[in-house]
């Protein structure tokens, strides 16, 4: 950490507390980062956009990194199962196999039917309170003994209670209360930009299907998703539960956790 003579870190001014500011007062930089800026941000050499640029390669540096999920028991990532079943597991009635990554698909087949998504996805979706699945000429809902095999099998344990609050849909860690909330409505590649962009959300751009994405285009496309899968939960649990209210927090609480980039 470089200290000046009154004892006090340097932080880039412009940033906001934990990354930036002009001292810090003596408390250490979240994460343990101190990094200090070039001569040339303060004494007028550097130019906007490359003091901007510097400014946003240091938040990305604290963006949030996830582990990868953890795998189905009995799998192996890089595989698709052969014709003997190699490299599958069975569970819910499901053939279960995977792809490679760090977030694998897994193929998932259920009587002759075959849905791909992101293994991130899937445990997104065990977890909520009626998960389900569509194979294109239908959508199918697990039985209870099914669903408690298939979260057995990914290790996912469910959602306990309805939630009749933001805060209360988002859990005790919001950003992956609102991916399991996206994942639970909308298809996988969908779900994956939402998870990319709330967990990652300084990146200049995104991709979605093979199409680039803005950090903006990106940012009022999850917005939208995020506040229909509110709307759909509120929906779906009955009596008692405001989908309109409902949105409209999520909303709020997107606006408030990602404001519109002043860069679009």
């Amino acid at each position: 950490m470089v200290m000046d003579r009154h004892g006090r870190s340097h932080r880039p001014s412009g940033l906001p507390q934990g990354y930036a500011g002009t001292y810090d007062g003596g408390a250490g930089a979240s994460g343990g980062m101190d990094v200090t800026p070039p001569a040339s941000y303060r004494d007028g050499r550097m130019g906007e956009a490359e003091r901007a640029d510097w400014a946003e390669g240091m938040d990305a540096m604290r963006d949030r990194h996830v582990d990868a999920p953890a795998l189905p028991r009995g799998l192996k990532p890089g595989r698709w199962h052969d014709e003997f079943g190699m490299n599958a597991s069975h569970a819910g009635g499901c053939t279960l196999t995977l792809g490679d990554g760090a977030d694998p698909d897994v193929r998932i087949v259920n009587r002759s039917r075959i849905v791909s998504l992101p293994l991130s996805v899937v445990r997104a979706r065990l977890g909520g309170p009626d998960p389900e699945f569509d194979f294109g000429d239908g959508t199918w809902r697990p039985d209870p003994d099914e669903l408690a095999d298939l979260r057995d099998t990914f290790g996912v344990r469910p959602k306990t209670g309805h939630a009749g609050q933001i805060r209360r849909l988002l859990g005790d860690d919001p950003v992956e209360g609102s991916i399991s909330s996206v994942a639970g409505v909308f298809p996988g590649p969908n779900a994956r930009l939402y998870a990319d962009f709330v967990r990652h959300p300084r990146r200049r751009t995104y991709t979605l299907e093979g199409e680039t994405m803005t950090r903006s285009q990106a940012r009022d496309y999850a917005r939208g998703m995020f506040v229909e899968s509110a709307r759909n939960d509120a929906r779906a649990w009955g009596d008692g539960y405001d989908p309109d209210a409902m949105a409209e927090q999520a909303g709020d609480w997107f606006d408030r956790t990602y404001p519109m980039p002043k860069r679009r």
